[in-house]
């Protein structure tokens, strides 16, 4: 995939335990895959502590998107999606030094963010 670029994403949930969390987590996860990127995954921070069950330290609630240029608008619209279904949501984006927090904001306001990241990210 030419110039392919990787957004970090952090999702966070008001009042979700860590297992309600994990589980919002994959489903994004499923619609993400559905889209035109290279891989998803989760945000890993190297191998677990040791004596613990997990072989790598996942952030709870984090995904990095290898994607290319032509799909950065569609994970940001779906990601929008996500956090309308619920209140209690939200994203931050990360793409290199720029970062983008959705949240419960107006659409008109999300919107107009969105733009603006995504109008930087497309120079």
């Amino acid at each position: 995939m030419a110039s392919e670029q990787a957004l970090e994403l952090h999702l966070e949930v008001d009042d979700a335990d860590a297992v309600e969390l994990a589980r919002l987590t994959r489903q994004l996860r499923g619609q993400l895959e559905e889209l035109d990127v290279e891989a998803v995954q989760p945000i890993s921070r190297g191998p677990a502590p040791e004596g613990s069950k997990a072989l790598d330290w996942i952030v709870l609630g984090g995904l990095l998107v290898q994607l290319g240029p032509a799909a950065i608008a569609a994970v940001v619209h779906t990601l929008q999606a996500w956090v309308a279904r619920d209140a209690h949501r939200s994203v931050t984006i990360r793409s290199g030094e720029r970062e983008l927090v959705l949240t419960g904001a107006t659409p008109e306001q999300q919107e107009r963010l969105i733009e603006a990241f995504l109008a930087d990210t497309d120079g």
